[in-house]
């Protein structure tokens, strides 16, 4: 565990787990590496370097081309960027723990909020050999991204509870500050950032193979070893 993460049972009992996707459930980070730098040449953008990358984690691509593009090609540097990723799922794997982790939650108690595209996060679950949730938060379910608390409010509510009952699992700056702002309490998952750069979150963890969730009668019961 990282120098200050809590061990051992969080207090309370949550109503639903609200889980980020890439970074935090599935590795597919060199996936979108390699999208966008494709994207990048056929469109004649300045070189992407890794700053780039880090800055863009976690928010919908249509946010990112935003900066990078005028306004009239962004709609079309999306669609292209989607069908890039959706296609490419060579090396997309799950993380540690999380296949375990997700199958501890029952569908309606959980939901997939990422700032993807709906065929991209399907075919990235698949890819993962993980089972796509009932209820799924994409790119485009929402009109605001990461880090505005819409993403997360819009995951509680299509489960039928208060954001504030619910425990989230991120691994972004951005996704951290979308779920802190929403009300969930939040668990963040190492990987691109220090702990540092994530202290906004609740709880901080190595990977999700350090949390247990128990699936009782009036709510799950969260573990961090």
């Amino acid at each position: 565990m990282p120098a200050g993460a809590t061990r051992g049972r969080i207090p309370g009992l949550f109503q639903a787990a609200l889980f980020d996707m890439d970074g935090t459930l599935v590795d597919s980070s060199r996936n979108g590496e390699r999208a966008w730098r494709t994207l990048a040449a056929r469109w004649q953008l300045a070189p992407l370097e890794d700053a780039h990358f880090l800055a863009m984690h976690g928010q919908p691509a249509r946010q990112s081309f935003r900066q990078l593009l005028p306004a009239a090609l962004v709609a079309a540097a999306c669609r292209e960027v989607e069908e890039i990723e959706r296609r490419d799922t060579e090396g997309v794997v799950a993380l540690p723990g999380a296949v375990r982790l997700f199958e501890e939650v029952p569908q309606e108690r959980k939901a997939v909020v990422t700032s993807n595209f709906r065929a991209v996060a399907q075919a990235r679950l698949d890819a993962s050999g993980m089972v796509v949730p009932q209820n799924l938060v994409t790119a485009e379910t929402i009109r605001h991204g990461k880090p505005h608390p819409e993403p997360f409010l819009t995951g509680a509510a299509l489960l039928g509870v208060p954001a504030e009952r619910t425990v989230a699992f991120e691994d972004t700056i951005a996704g951290v500050r979308s779920a802190k702002s929403a009300g969930c309490t939040v668990i963040a998952v190492l990987g691109l950032y220090d702990p540092a750069e994530l202290a906004e979150a609740d709880h901080v963890v190595t990977g999700l193979d350090r949390v247990r969730i128990e699936n009782l009668p009036d709510g799950l019961a969260v573990f961090l070893d």
